[in-house]
């Protein structure tokens, strides 16, 4: 049983890093995005850095 579940959880790893490999950026970064944008979709103004 316990190689069934080693084989198991290494191949549920690799699935991961397949399709979520070749993400760019931090979690943070990607974090802060999707709270933006959730704020942003709740009608709160979010200014961004390249606006004054």
């Amino acid at each position: 049983m316990t190689g069934l579940q080693a084989r198991t959880e290494a191949a549920t790893r690799y699935t991961l890093i397949v399709l979520h490999g070749e993400e760019q950026g931090s979690a943070t970064a990607r974090g802060v995005t999707l709270v933006e944008t959730k704020l942003r979709a709740a009608g709160i103004h979010i200014p961004r850095p390249d606006t004054h």
